[in-house]
């Protein structure tokens, strides 16, 4: 959220994502089950995807979906820092990582350059509501 993602890289990859030949053919394929499953066990969750979180996938996968795909996977939600943003947050925080998350070091910082920052951590790797329910259930709870 601190590192922008340069804006001839975002248009590169977002006018591919969205292109009726080679966007439409990348989507074919990202959206078999079989790469879901290859993704979700490399990146996604620290245990092998089950079959209900691919059944769910799939039932998902539409034309109408697409646009919002494209945007994060162009790197959209990148396209400039927020750390000025960040820093001036004034109600509590909470960064919530996975154990599994490779990325979770990077958020350390965040608790000391952020104001009332909390970082918590929960069972799983990324999509910690699948993988850890009661985690998050639990969280929610505690910030009730």
């Amino acid at each position: 959220m601190v590192t922008a993602v340069p804006s001839n890289e975002l248009e590169k990859n977002y006018n591919f994502l969205k292109s009726p030949i080679f966007g439409k053919f990348a989507f074919s394929i990202l959206e078999s089950r079989g790469i879901i499953e290859f993704f979700s066990n490399q990146f996604l969750f620290s245990e092998k995807c089950d079959s209900s979180w691919l059944d769910e996938t799939e039932k998902e996968i539409s034309d109408e979906a697409r646009p919002p795909i494209q945007a994060f996977n162009a790197g959209l939600m990148q396209h400039r820092s927020f750390e000025n943003e960040l820093k001036q947050i004034t109600q509590p925080t909470y960064i919530v990582s996975g154990v599994g998350d490779k990325r979770a070091k990077d958020r350390a910082d965040y608790s000391t350059e952020m104001n009332l920052c909390t970082l918590k951590t929960l069972d799983g790797v990324n999509v910690l509501p699948w993988e850890s329910p009661r985690g998050v259930i639990d969280l929610i709870k505690e910030l009730l």
